[in-house]
């Protein structure tokens, strides 16, 4: 929708609002911040992917499950494009450093915050699922404090 909107360093999203679909703001690298409004239920993958100005993320109370990649985890992807189309919904946001997460947040998927720059990460304790690699070369992290939701956590988180 938005992909390549270089110049776009804000948007509002209105209230009524209900999904986020794939790749909507990828590669929008002047966007700083962005509040999903309660109304959103669903976020496509890959969504604020390589957003590299993005410092502030905070995510409604009606999103349950962050999203990963727009495919089956263990189907094959060589026919996506190898790696290149395995992207984490906010992968890449180098800059990065809050998130706001709410309460109804239960799963967080693969890559989801790979490669973010975010420094303390503290999760809900909706939180129960932390898929694999779902913080994965946040190579600025300094805490990350768990809720005690928590039952799952995969390889390489």
């Amino acid at each position: 929708m938005f992909q390549n909107c270089d110049a776009m360093a804000n948007i509002t999203l209105p209230d009524g609002l209900v999904k986020l679909q794939e790749g909507a703001f990828w590669d929008c690298d002047s966007l700083t911040e962005i509040t999903i409004p309660d109304s959103v239920t669903e976020l496509g993958s890959q969504v604020f992917f390589g957003c590299d100005s993005l410092i502030n993320a905070e995510i409604g109370s009606g999103i349950k499950v962050l999203p990963s990649r727009s495919y089956n985890y263990w189907e094959d992807y060589s026919n996506w494009g190898g790696d290149d189309s395995v992207n984490g919904c906010f992968e890449g946001c180098v800059s990065l450093l809050t998130v706001s997460m709410g309460s109804s947040v239960e799963t967080i998927q693969y890559d989801c915050f790979a490669g973010c720059g975010l420094a303390t990460v503290t999760l809900t304790d909706s939180v129960t699922t932390l898929n694999e690699y779902a913080f994965a070369n946040c190579k600025v992290m300094t805490s990350f404090t768990t809720g005690a939701g928590l039952v799952t956590i995969g390889s390489s988180s």
